[in-house]
């Protein structure tokens, strides 16, 4: 049986927590991106994560929980993407 899921993690991440989070972590928007699995252009990747962070678009409660998952517990040492090592 699936464990029940919080109220926490159903409601909507407001645009500037997102970006909140990502400042705190001292991070670009495009590293943001691809920190999410965006591919890509840096840039394409950059334009999606501030379409989110100023409400053009919603957050996806998917990524409203990664980003939640890495301002807790920072981002996991090792994580790739299909360039190379990121460098945080």
């Amino acid at each position: 049986m699936p464990l029940p899921i919080s109220r926490h993690w159903r409601r909507e991440m407001k645009p500037e927590r997102l970006k909140e989070i990502r400042l705190g972590l001292g991070i670009s928007a495009a590293r943001m991106g691809r920190l999410f699995g965006y591919a890509g252009t840096e840039e394409s990747a950059a334009v999606t994560i501030r379409k989110y962070e100023s409400g053009m678009l919603p957050v996806p409660p998917a990524l409203a929980r990664l980003a939640l998952m890495y301002h807790m517990h920072g981002v996991p040492e090792g994580w790739f993407d299909r360039w190379g090592k990121f460098d945080l």
